[in-house]
């Protein structure tokens, strides 16, 4: 497939950084909603490179 950046599809693609620790609470969270199940949740953290424990806040890891 050759496109407006020929062979390479991240050619135009601007610097990547990496997510803030609150985008990473906020995908576990909103993985876990979307989730069917534990197991399910479980292998979409994995492919994603989240840890479940990336979903607490503050308040929930001081409990």
């Amino acid at each position: 497939m050759s496109g407006e950046y020929g062979d390479n599809p991240t050619q135009g693609v601007g610097p990547v950084r990496e997510p803030s620790l609150e985008e990473r609470q906020r995908a576990v969270r909103a993985t876990a909603s979307l989730a069917k199940d534990a197991d399910d949740l479980a292998g979409l953290l994995d492919m994603l490179g989240l840890d479940p424990a990336e979903g607490k806040t503050a308040e929930e890891e001081a409990a």
